[in-house]
């Protein structure tokens, strides 16, 4: 009898968890649109605005990437793009990958601090330059993006 009350009582907050969990699911893709665009332009294909250039010279993202150019290549050339538009979202998930090398850390870090960004932004300005030069290496367009 206790049992049965008790599961009535919960069974409200059931649904109210089940209503916020689809609304955040329904707002997070906006909101990370939005962070987004603190270092991008919202056409597509993305590119870097003003802030993400500045990120880019003055982070050491650029050089980091010139750097491991082969290695991160070689990520996304595994898993087989098919067009332009999955090259993008490789070299972000290359890029995001690099945040748990223990050695490139604090070097993020301080990239981060050096231009008041934080890590994730240094990360993702650093995945549109290296799709940049990605994508010719892989026979695609920056073009071919929106078109997908």
């Amino acid at each position: 009898m206790v049992f049965t009350s008790k599961l009535a009582q919960l069974k409200p907050k059931v649904k109210i968890l089940d209503r916020i969990s689809a609304d955040v699911a329904d707002i997070k893709p906006k909101v990370k649109f939005l962070w987004e665009q603190l270092v991008t332009t919202s056409r597509s294909p993305q590119a870097l605005n003003e802030r993400g250039n500045q990120i880019l010279a003055e982070s050491g993202i650029k050089e980091l990437v010139d750097q491991k150019l082969p290695e991160l290549l070689e990520v996304i050339n595994a898993k087989q793009p098919q067009n332009a538009y999955q090259v993008q979202e490789y070299a972000r998930e290359a890029m995001s990958q690099l945040k748990n090398d223990l050695v490139l850390s604090s070097q993020l870090q301080q990239g981060a601090f050096n231009t008041g960004a934080d890590v994730d932004a240094v990360l993702l300005v650093g995945s549109i330059y290296l799709r940049d030069l990605v994508l010719p290496k892989l026979n695609f367009k920056l073009e071919d993006i929106k078109d997908q």
